[in-house]
């Protein structure tokens, strides 16, 4: 079901439980995302091998996104590469630029591109470096001014404010009537998303780095749910752990396979 995030429990802060326009906070979930079955085609050689090991090494550290050159590889390699990498679940168009950025068929790698044109460059991370960066240049509290008078903004104002990075975040549903509202205030960031899945999820940074609003899909594509996150990049955008490692061990395997 890839990364669809499943409301679950709606409960509201103690200090604003009994009032008409408190927040529901909502705990969500993440499904573990498996790897394509794929081999490396016809046209592959050595490079492309070496480009899948030094792949799976990046997917098996820690920290930031490490970018791995793709450019220099003969053409047969690098269509062999793309083809096996593919596209998935998740696409994020970052600003200014814009930059896309398009997770493969294998979490935690990226396939990015500037839309101006220019070589496709490939990443392995939680997320691409590009959306950290855009972040950073975000305030982290949001906007002082517009804010409406409602319980919910100032819960939004609040825990936005005492965010830390690390923390856990967390999910708010405001009453469909007062997004409006609300997202006048927030405004628009530097990040657009879609998430695929069960009916989808879309993902827009606001002009706070700890702010995201989330819209929800149903099977059928019409709206199910309109939240705001408070927090780090939403999970819905990050590739899990045991996702990346399931992806350098699928990784390894193609190369093992490969050098048969």
């Amino acid at each position: 079901m890839g990364r669809a995030l499943d409301a679950l429990l709606d409960t509201a802060p103690p200090a604003l439980r009994d009032r008409a326009d408190a927040p529901r906070l909502i705990a969500g979930s993440q499904g573990v995302r498996r790897p394509s079955s794929r081999l490396l085609g016809a046209g592959a050689g050595p490079a492309a091998a070496a480009f899948l090991r030094s792949l799976a090494a990046a997917l098996r550290g820690a920290g930031a996104a490490d970018a791995i050159p793709l450019a220099s590889l003969p053409p047969g390699d690098r269509r062999a590469v793309l083809d096996l990498l593919g596209e998935g679940e998740v696409r994020i168009e970052i600003a200014p630029g814009p930059v896309l950025a398009v997770e493969s068929v294998m979490p935690g790698v990226w396939r990015i591109r500037d839309a101006a044109g220019g070589p496709v460059r490939i990443e392995a991370g939680e997320v691409p470096a590009v959306l950290r960066e855009a972040l950073a240049r975000c305030p982290a509290a949001p906007p002082a001014g517009g804010r409406p008078d409602t319980a919910f903004a100032e819960e939004v104002a609040r825990l936005a404010a005492g965010f830390a990075p690390g923390a856990a975040g967390r999910v708010l549903a405001p009453d469909p009537a007062a997004m409006p509202a609300l997202a006048a205030w927030l405004g628009e960031g530097p990040v657009r998303a879609t998430v695929l899945g069960y009916g989808g999820v879309e993902v827009s940074a606001t002009r706070s780095r700890h702010l995201w609003r989330l819209r929800h899909h149903d099977a059928r594509g019409g709206a199910a749910r309109d939240t705001i996150e408070v927090g780090d990049i939403p999970e819905a955008l990050r590739a899990a752990p045991q996702d990346m490692a399931d992806s350098a061990e699928r990784l390894e395997e193609v190369v093992k396979a490969f050098a048969r």
